[in-house]
């Protein structure tokens, strides 16, 4: 059994690409982890000095990525409050080296 994280690309909702599927996961906390790193990573790269808690939270529902982790309950927009006011190291948004290896 694998484990899958839609990722919803939130510039570009309502058209056919805006919308991937990730599959392969081994373990539901290796998507969890995937998940999270991706949606913490958009959200860091919409992050400014200066910038408010409204400004960044409104940039990331025009801009940014939010991922759900089929078969569980993880969505990224409900930790949203916690991802903005906890900046994340780049260990925490490194999601590329999550991925499983899509060529096997």
């Amino acid at each position: 059994m694998s484990f899958s994280v839609l990722v919803f690309d939130m510039s570009r909702t309502g058209e056919p690409d805006g919308e991937r599927l990730v599959n392969g996961f081994e373990t539901i906390e290796a998507a969890r982890a995937y998940a999270e790193a991706r949606v913490r990573s958009s959200i860091e790269e919409l992050r400014s000095d200066g910038q408010s808690w409204d400004e960044l939270r409104s940039l990331w529902h025009i801009y940014g990525e939010d991922c759900s982790v089929l078969g569980d309950t993880y969505k990224g927009r409900e930790n949203l409050h916690r991802y903005i006011a906890e900046p994340a190291t780049p260990e925490q948004t490194a999601w590329s080296s999550l991925t499983p290896d899509q060529a096997g």
